[in-house]
């Protein structure tokens, strides 16, 4: 399967160590199987993490390989990161907040 010429300009200006970080929204099982096969195909490491009740599913992928404590750890380092500034800027409560552990135990790595 050709890649579409968006996927070939991400791998082209990502560096080697950079993560493309796609939000893929599809309803249809076919398009998103396509999709996921050109992926794999670009990329040496994909990690998936699909939102609870919601078409999305966020999509972490590296040109390098990876093994999967590798991107655990990325992941959680950036995810933990993300949180607690997001926590200083403003106030976090009750459902607001985000459980990493669940996060993490949640991605699905191929």
């Amino acid at each position: 399967m050709c890649s579409p010429p968006a996927i070939i300009t991400v791998v082209i200006f990502l560096f080697s160590a950079g993560v493309f970080v796609l939000n893929l929204v599809c309803r249809s099982d076919s398009v998103k199987s396509e999709i996921m096969q050109i992926l794999q195909e670009t990329f040496s490491s994909i990690a998936a993490y699909k939102l609870i009740e919601e078409v999305n599913e966020v999509l972490f992928c590296w040109k390098q390989k990876l093994g999967k404590n590798s991107i655990k750890k990325k992941i959680r380092s950036s995810t933990e990161e993300l949180v607690n500034k997001a926590s200083k800027k403003r106030n976090v409560f009750g459902d607001d907040r985000i459980d990493v552990t669940q996060f993490m135990n949640s991605l699905k790595l191929t």
